[in-house]
């Protein structure tokens, strides 16, 4: 018996030892997107060089039909071998302490602007600047900036605190102390008002949080990990919140800009802007997020409404717009990174170590929550045991 449960420990290892090595010589097949890939232990440091790169467009991608020259965002996939643009000429900005509305019809690009300039986009080819204080983003970004997906994906054995605390335990800077993540960790429940199922099994749909408590367990997540930079945030909230913006870009269908700018007290400076160029006034008892979808829907289902893509390309709103970027790019300062952070450019916040440590003790914790698995484990090994004896298996003939 001892014999049998030593070869069978070899056999686990050494097999581990072949799938593992097999893994760093195999080579992928080759994506169409492009993309490089690179062992973690071996990433350089290229993108900035990258972003760089994508400041000209035509050294990429020559399919694409001719522009003029332009500092907007461009994103251009191949569907069936042939170029498609699904971001076209998108200019825009945030500031710190503010809120900006992305808007646009079912189809217009708006999750695909977010992962672009959230730096999560697998396929395709991005041109145009993303400028982060007036630098190129670096290998630290995505670690500074937090995405609430549409879809809300959480560990359904854990708590609300739990999946909280495993977002501010690994993602906040190495300097951050444990006791000021359980205070974050507690701050966020408080600010979210989610104290009353704080200690509550997010369970599944039917069997656990609602939707509105998952969402805002998945803002809380984000909120969680104290990020330096921006948090993105795809479809959070319905539009009776429009106001609280401070701004919004608008995109129109194939990801064309319809408006950038304020959205200006009870919204008259967004309002007044569309109905200077055609469209119909917007009533005191409309929703002006409503209403400003409601004429561009009709927009592109009929050809007597006005053209607003083409509109915003020429009225002395964008003209400021351009401006108002080239202001800012001449006088950022390109500050040097934070002195207090020393492992700003890092990807990961957290050491190998305490990243392995907290992940084993989650995954064991589920298993542990998980009966179906714990009864399957000892059923397997009690009721698998093959009624023949060994010696009838073995008998010669």
């Amino acid at each position: 018996m001892s014999i049998n449960l030593g070869i069978m420990v070899a056999l686990m290892i050494l097999g581990c030892f072949i799938y593992l090595t097999a893994t760093e010589y195999i080579s992928a097949k080759k994506s169409k997107g492009e993309i490089l890939l690179f062992r973690r232990d071996k990433l350089p440091d290229l993108q900035p060089k990258l972003d760089e790169e994508a400041n000209f467009p035509d050294r990429i991608n020559t399919e694409t039909p001719s522009r003029e020259e332009t500092d907007g965002v461009n994103y251009d996939i191949k569907v069936k071998g042939k170029p498609r643009r699904l971001l076209d000429d998108v200019d825009g900005w945030d500031v710190p302490g503010t809120l900006t509305a992305l808007m646009g019809v079912t189809g217009a690009g708006k999750t695909t602007l977010l992962d672009v300039l959230a730096n999560r986009q697998t396929l395709g080819v991005v041109s145009g600047q993303i400028l982060v204080d007036g630098r190129l983003r670096d290998t630290g970004f995505q670690r500074k900036t937090g995405y609430v997906q549409q879809y809300d994906l959480h560990l359904a054995t854990s708590t609300v605190r739990e999946a909280l605390m495993f977002s501010a335990v690994l993602r906040p800077p190495k300097a951050t102390s444990h006791a000021e993540k359980v205070s974050f960790v507690d701050e966020v429940i408080k600010v979210l008002e989610m104290e009353t199922y704080a200690d509550a099994i997010v369970g599944v749909p039917g069997e656990g949080l609602n939707v509105e408590q998952r969402k805002r367990l998945t803002i809380g997540v984000e909120l969680a990990a104290k990020l330096a930079l921006l948090l993105f945030l795809d479809e959070p909230t319905s539009a009776m919140l429009f106001q609280g913006f401070d701004r919004m870009l608008f995109l129109a269908m194939r990801g064309q800009t319809l408006y950038f700018g304020e959205i200006g007290d009870a919204s008259k400076t967004v309002t007044r802007y569309f109905e200077s160029n055609g469209a119909k006034p917007c009533s005191h008892d409309e929703n002006p997020a409503e209403w400003l979808l409601q004429i561009t829907r009709e927009a592109s289902n009929s050809e007597s409404t006005p053209n607003w893509p083409a509109i915003w390309r020429n009225p002395e709103e964008r003209k400021a717009i351009k401006a108002e970027l080239a202001r800012m790019r001449g006088t950022l300062s390109h500050p040097p990174l934070s002195n207090h952070d020393p492992d700003a450019l890092r990807s990961f916040a957290a050491p190998f170590g305490s990243q392995l440590w907290i992940v084993l003790v989650r995954v064991f914790q589920q298993y542990w929550r998980t009966l179906s698995y714990l009864y399957s484990k000892p059923a397997l090994c009690l009721f698998s045991v093959s009624p023949a004896s060994p010696s009838s298996i073995l008998k010669p003939v």
